[in-house]
């Protein structure tokens, strides 16, 4: 079945979004997110992160308990990424960045 990319993410995910900051939401490549509802204490590895969108929603969803390791080619993402690890913890009320 494909994604036709005008579906919406499915709620747990929408209810993320607004908390990853603008510049992460600017730099998202409409790739959709392949991430499961269900990721509280698991460990998530993104591939091909890009500015990490999707590692920080995929941190939230997976909690303090769990993790969320992005990779990426492109130093400048990583750069980008990075940046905002700090402020994501921040947002979504977290001890310590996971």
């Amino acid at each position: 079945m494909k994604n036709s990319g005008n579906e919406k993410p499915p709620g747990e995910i929408r209810a993320v979004l607004p908390l990853i900051a603008d510049e992460l939401q600017d730099k998202s490549y409409g790739c959709g997110s392949p991430l499961p509802p269900l990721l509280e204490g698991m460990t998530v590895l993104d591939l091909g992160c890009g500015a990490g969108r999707d590692v920080y929603i995929a941190s939230k969803l997976s909690g303090e308990s769990g993790r969320a390791i992005g990779v990426d080619m492109t130093p400048e993402q990583i750069e980008t990424a990075v940046k905002y690890q700090e402020e994501h913890r921040g947002r979504f009320g977290f001890k310590a960045s996971n």
